[in-house]
C-alpha cells in the first residue's frame, strides 16, 4: 500500500526506460490528440497542420509569397486559357523510365 503512496512511483509512466511501454504511452498521447484534431473544422486542421508544420522547420515568409504568387499565376494561366490541365496519368507518363 505505501508503494502506492510514493510520489516516485506516480511519476514512473513519465520516465519509463522500456521502449515498448513508452511507445504505449505516446501512442495513446497521439490517438488522443489525433481524435481531437478530427473533430476540427477542414480550415481548422489545416491550420493546426501548418502549425505543427512551422514548429518542426520554420516557414520563411518570402518562399510563402512566392509559391502565392505562382498559384496565382498559374489560376490565371489556367483561367485564360494559356495553360491547360492535365490529367495525373499524364504527368506520371511523362516523368516513367522507359
Amino acid at each position: 500500500m505505501a508503494e502506492n503512496l510514493d510520489p516516485l512511483r506516480r511519476l514512473e509512466p513519465l520516465c519509463y526506460n522500456h521502449k515498448d511501454d513508452w511507445s504505449r504511452i505516446m501512442n495513446a498521447k497521439i490517438k488522443a490528440l489525433s481524435e481531437q484534431a478530427r473533430r476540427l473544422s477542414p480550415e481548422e486542421r489545416i491550420e493546426l497542420i501548418e502549425d505543427l508544420l512551422g514548429s518542426i522547420e520554420p516557414v520563411d515568409p518570402e518562399i510563402d509569397r512566392l509559391w502565392a504568387e505562382e498559384a496565382r499565376d498559374r489560376l490565371a494561366a489556367f483561367l485564360s486559357g494559356e495553360m491547360t490541365a492535365r490529367t495525373l496519368q499524364e504527368i506520371v507518363q511523362k516523368y516513367q523510365k522507359p
